[in-house]
């Protein structure tokens, strides 16, 4: 299959292109760069700027690309719904133009927010509290309504990932707490600790990403699914315990308001109608390698004893401070030297 992926430089998109590579896929597509430090000029690509050129004789397009997460969103809502909703309607839009067959969007657990239900299935209730939750929402629900011109969309809620990548983040629940109890010797939970979130590996999602294109096509067309591990919801609490259980002599700091966003989900549509998707890893082996991570080589040495664009929102925000993007979220130079960031 020829694939499309959007993203394939981030996180979760360098996962998923090495993932596609090994089952034989042929990938191609683009990644804005935002958390590159040795990104070519001459490489810039903006999931804005898409053409239906780019998407012909490809089989399928994997969406991956966006502002990802709550606290980048909140850099700018307007940006944020421009890029993950704006651009992704547009991008599936030219995708059915393009003759593209399948479309899958990574979508979030996040829609459900402040739940006042248990196990929410993807007919329950959503309650997003982030400009990044509304513009995943509404963005799956225009995608997965573009069903002519031969497009077999589905869009994929994905549980909170955790887990190395060679793009790898340190904003991510297990991955902030076992970078700070390995970083210093401490980990912090927001509020009293009782929020719950779902959690997956990142490469579970890979190989849920994979799983979906090779689904019969009736099976996905035009879905909503949750993904993730039935029965992994987590309170932030039982995270922390998890992270000490490595890091024993690390203490646990609870701080702050409690945070208002919390769900715990059900993923048996998922499961049950793509039965040949079963998530290998527990959080227990991600803790385990973001700690053999960390303990091999800091994730970014080009940056020292800070974490760089492994803090997501942060990093942007001192882009845009040092006129290197747009408050558009544009690149107006090349990347200045490491350490004014």
């Amino acid at each position: 299959m020829r694939i499309f992926l959007t993203g394939n430089a981030g996180y979760f998109g360098s996962v998923v292109h090495e993932e596609l590579l090994a089952a034989g896929h042929d990938v191609t597509g683009g990644d804005a760069g935002f958390f590159d430090v040795e990104r070519d000029e001459s490489a810039a690509w903006d999931v804005r700027d898409v053409t239906v050129e780019e998407l012909r004789r490809h089989d399928a397009v994997v969406h991956l690309a966006g502002l990802s997460n709550d606290a980048a969103g909140e850099l700018s809502a307007e940006v944020t719904v421009e890029i993950n909703q704006r651009a992704s309607i547009r991008l599936a839009w030219l995708a059915s133009k393009a003759g593209v067959e399948r479309f899958v969007f990574a979508s979030s657990c996040s829609v459900y927010g402040a739940a006042t239900e248990p196990n929410l299935t993807e007919d329950g209730v959503v309650r997003p509290l982030t400009a990044y939750a509304h513009s995943k929402l509404w963005a799956e629900r225009a995608i997965v309504a573009f069903t002519a011109d031969g497009l077999c969309p589905t869009a994929l809620r994905f549980a909170t990932l955790y887990g190395p990548s060679p793009a790898f983040r340190n904003d991510l629940l297990v991955n902030r707490m076992t970078s700070t109890a390995w970083r210093h010797g401490q980990v912090t939970v927001t509020g009293d600790g009782s929020a719950e979130r779902p959690l997956l590996h990142v490469r579970d999602a890979a190989s849920a990403i994979l799983e979906t294109l090779s689904a019969d096509a009736a099976a996905v067309f035009g879905e909503v699914f949750n993904v993730g591990v039935p029965g992994a919801n987590y309170s932030l609490r039982q995270v922390a315990d998890l992270v000490t259980a490595r890091y024993p002599d690390v203490g646990v700091r609870f701080t702050g308001s409690p945070d208002r966003r919390s769900y715990t989900v059900c993923f048996d549509r998922f499961t049950d109608r793509l039965d040949g998707w079963r998530p290998q890893r527990t959080v227990e082996d991600g803790v385990a390698e973001v700690a053999a991570l960390l303990d091999r080589t800091a994730p970014f040495p080009r940056l020292g004893a800070r974490w760089g664009p492994g803090e997501r929102s942060s990093w942007l925000a001192g882009l845009i401070r040092e006129n290197v993007l747009t408050d558009e979220f544009r690149w107006t130079r090349p990347l200045p030297a490491v350490a004014n960031l």
